[in-house]
């Protein structure tokens, strides 16, 4: 009996195509199955609220309307920041006195209305890292400058991030006004 050698290395041409293919299709399951597992982590805040980061540190959510024009107008604050092991909150919102701009240097004095102080809940910190992220879009969507308009800031305290968005568009307001309806009330 004789072997073809032509017939052996077709077979093993075949079977190292299908081991080829095999692998291929594994690296590129695995691949949409890493990248699926990536995705879901881009919206959970753990590494945002990682202990580390806050250690001595607070992230303000600054925010100015400009219910007085190009002088400004009501301020509001939230503070983060880290106590023991639990994220805090302290919200504070303040009116402002139109009337008393000529007095008050060009500015609206500020009168505290509303402070708030509670702790964050896991949902909290999804809010508040999802507000980020859309203020950062919202950075590159930027307008030009204006006279007057409403300021939306992130900062940390030792100013590692600082997003400011001036003036605000419609949807920066609306996703601010349901942060803190979201969180505070």
């Amino acid at each position: 009996m004789e072997i073809d050698n032509s017939t052996i290395r077709f077979n093993s041409k075949q079977n190292l195509s299908k081991q080829v293919r095999r692998i291929i299709g594994i690296g590129v399951l695995s691949f949409f199955i890493l990248s699926c597992s990536r995705q879901d982590k881009k919206t959970e805040p753990f590494n945002f609220f990682n202990i580390d980061n806050f250690r001595g540190d607070t992230l303000y959510i600054n925010t100015q309307f400009m219910e007085c024009g190009e002088w400004g107008g009501h301020k509001e604050l939230s503070k983060v920041f880290l106590s023991g092991k639990d994220f805090y909150i302290n919200y504070q919102k303040f009116d402002a006195d139109c009337n008393s701009i000529k007095r008050n240097k060009g500015k609206p004095v500020q009168k505290l209305i509303k402070s708030i102080t509670k702790k964050i809940s896991a949902n909290d910190k999804l809010l508040i890292y999802n507000y980020v992220h859309q203020l950062l879009d919202a950075k590159f969507q930027e307008s030009p400058g204006f006279n007057a308009g409403n300021i939306f800031q992130v900062v940390l305290s030792d100013n590692n991030l600082n997003i400011s968005v001036y003036p605000g568009s419609s949807s920066t307001i609306k996703q601010y006004l349901e942060l803190i309806k979201n969180i505070i009330n």
